[in-house]
């Protein structure tokens, strides 16, 4: 069985076993949320039972642990001070217009910076994180960047995120160079990681890596672009950018799916986090398709993309279709030796489906017949090792 929460899958067991019970805490608000299990029944006795039920309150907020620092000798854009802080207090909210004044006593009115930290947990979803500053802020997220703004000025900032369950580190970093000063930072869920069918989250680079913060976030109902020579949206350059388009898609039947994607230039398909297609490299407006089984529930789809210079296309699109699934790969085929200079005949020929293998102290572990061969070869070092023991 599989179990996944708000597009999150949360429990993973799809192996063969008898009744087995698992369980998982989540923390969940008060809106709704979507609730996917899937089930498969091999032989024997079938079983399948979900239940949930509520095992205690929500987390407290205990609000933000709030550092600042003088920075009087700073030039341009400041770096947080690694050296403890002059004021360290607890900030309940972060909602400050300073304005020509000072943030605490001990802190200059200009030039000083802060950070705080803050840790929660939150339900899976799509958060809306809001604010604005002057000057500089940056917004982290378990380390990951998700507003970078370390400039002067003065201006307001959204930015939409897909977050997983769970706990969550918060870490905001500001500076005040001079005049105004003010500093605002909040969040709310606004949505379900499963979006409607034909719906992405979109997410723009101003580099072709997928790197650092995304400069455009948005809500994108397909993904049939031909930009020409233009750009995106704004904030995103003509040339030399990357894009990444996700969503979790629901298929009420199982079957064969073909996946088309065109692209000038490269690109990254994925599916439930298995590559499906991979172009990553500079090229005309080309036309590429794979076919994948899928089962019914969910699947989640994951487009890179990345534009070099000249005409930017990306396109994408799936639907069922009768032509049967590409065959496995060919296994590889082994041959083992007792020696490691590869000289010889080999003691053991076989075929692997994978080359995934962990031996630790031991020979690899064959049945029947072939545990004989590289049984035999265990016994044989562990012979000799006990020799070198004895007659040490």
């Amino acid at each position: 069985m599989r179990l996944y929460v708000d597009g999150v899958r949360v429990i993973d067991q799809w192996i063969d076993q008898g009744p087995t019970t698992y369980r998982t805490t989540l923390p969940l608000d008060g809106g709704p949320h979507h609730v996917v299990m899937e089930y498969y029944e091999n032989g024997a006795g079938a079983v399948a039972r979900l239940t949930y039920v509520e095992v205690g309150d929500p987390p407290t907020d205990s609000g933000y642990v709030g550092e600042y620092w003088n920075v009087p000798d700073a030039t341009g854009t400041p770096s947080i001070p690694s050296a403890a802080a002059d004021v360290v207090r607890n900030d309940e909210t972060l909602d400050f217009d300073w304005g020509e004044g000072s943030p605490a006593v001990g802190i200059a009115a200009d030039r000083f910076a802060a950070r705080w930290t803050k840790s929660v947990v939150l339900s899976a979803g799509v958060y809306r994180f809001t604010g604005g500053r002057d000057d500089g802020l940056r917004v982290y997220l378990d380390n990951v960047p998700l507003i970078d703004k370390w400039t002067l000025g003065n201006e307001d900032y959204p930015v939409d995120k897909v977050v997983t369950g769970g706990p969550h580190e918060l870490r905001i970093e500001y500076f005040e160079a001079g005049a105004g000063a003010g500093a605002a930072f909040d969040y709310e869920r606004v949505g379900d990681v499963v979006t409607a069918d034909g719906g992405y989250t979109a997410e723009y680079f101003a580099n072709r890596n997928l790197q650092g913060v995304p400069v455009l976030t948005r809500t994108e109902d397909a993904i049939d672009f031909n930009w020409g020579g233009g750009a995106p949206g704004d904030g995103v350059p003509a040339d030399d950018f990357s894009a990444r388009w996700t969503k979790s898609l629901t298929l009420e039947e199982a079957g064969t799916y073909q996946f088309t994607v065109t692209s000038d230039d490269g690109f990254r398909l994925y599916v439930d986090g298995e590559t499906v297609l991979n172009k990553w490299a500079l090229q005309g407006a080309t036309t590429y398709t794979s076919n994948r089984e899928l089962s019914t529930g969910e699947h989640e789809i994951k487009l890179e993309y990345f534009e070099a210079g000249g005409d930017a296309v990306a396109g994408f699109a799936y639907a069922p279709t009768s032509e049967p699934p590409p065959p496995p790969p060919e296994p590889f085929a082994g041959e083992y030796f007792d020696n490691s200079t590869l000289t010889g005949s080999p003691v053991l020929s076989r075929s692997d489906d994978a080359i995934d293998f962990d031996w630790a102290e031991g020979a690899p572990r064959l049945r029947g017949a072939q545990q004989s061969v590289l049984g035999a070869l265990d016994e044989d070092e562990d012979l000799r090792r006990r020799h070198v023991s004895g007659s040490a």
